[in-house]
């Protein structure tokens, strides 16, 4: 009886030797067929190839074989600029094709820059990041902390920021490249400065899709027009009015040469 349960449990340890000797083989073998010696990367708008992969850990071919697909999705979806990403391998090359978060503007706080995404999400802004075109939003007044990888829906100050951004958007979305900087004054008069005008545009408070739907329908004159070489300011703070100011001076001496 006794040597009978010896055998029995000869028996089952052999067994469990044979099926971790099995997993183990699965295991390599699996490992074996994930090697990959390339990593290729698509979709990268606001960073390079090279800084994403050295930003995140991926720089180094060498450690290639101790990753896998999952490890490296996970490591891009951490990334603050990334809203989603594909892996596939095929043969030696992992193909990684990322969905960078849409940029809407960027934000001065304190000498320090952030990004503002389509979701109203504040993100850092990295060393390295490529040019961007958006419209930068200055003197800010904070309701609250603002916290990175948040939202930033109950920022008032911002929020009218990105309302006139829209407008302008959706009005005239060339002339919206033309708008440079977008200065809160920490709860006062908006003011709007455009690429290549020397002239402020003051739209204040209030009304501001009206006031922004007004100035984006009023662009290819602005940008054309040759009085722009007399204008001291624009002023839409008053209700469907802009009311143009001219430089004195400049008008005396065209005048003289006329």
């Amino acid at each position: 009886m006794k040597n009978s349960k010896t055998k029995i449990l000869s028996f089952v340890i052999l067994i469990g030797l044979v099926m971790i000797l099995s997993a183990i083989t699965l295991f390599f073998d699996e490992k074996k067929g994930e090697v990959f010696t390339t990593i290729k990367l698509d979709g990268n708008q606001l960073y390079s190839k090279s800084d994403y992969l050295e930003f995140l850990r991926l720089n180094s071919p060498e450690e290639f074989p101790y990753l896998n697909a999952g490890i490296i999705r996970d490591r891009f979806q951490k990334h603050p600029y990334i809203a989603g990403v594909t892996v596939l391998q095929s043969n030696n090359v992992l193909n990684v094709t990322i969905k960078e978060k849409p940029i809407e503007a960027i934000l001065f706080s304190d000498d320090t820059q952030y990004l503002i995404t389509n979701e109203l999400q504040v993100i850092p802004f990295l060393p390295k990041t490529y040019h961007l075109d958006n419209p930068v939003i200055v003197n800010a007044k904070f309701r609250n902390k603002l916290r990175i990888m948040s939202s930033c829906k109950k920022q008032k100050d911002i929020i009218a920021a990105l309302k006139i951004i829209y407008t302008i958007k959706k009005a005239n979305p060339e002339f919206l490249a033309t708008v440079s900087e977008i200065d809160l004054r920490h709860g006062k008069d908006i003011v709007i400065s455009l690429e290549g005008k020397d002239y402020p545009v003051i739209l204040g408070r209030g009304n501001l899709v009206n006031k922004s739907f007004c100035l984006a329908n009023s662009g290819n004159y602005l940008n054309n027009h040759s009085l722009n070489k007399i204008i001291n300011h624009i002023d839409l703070r008053f209700d469907d009015m802009m009311v143009f100011g001219f430089n004195d001076s400049l008008i005396e001496a065209m005048g003289n040469k006329l």
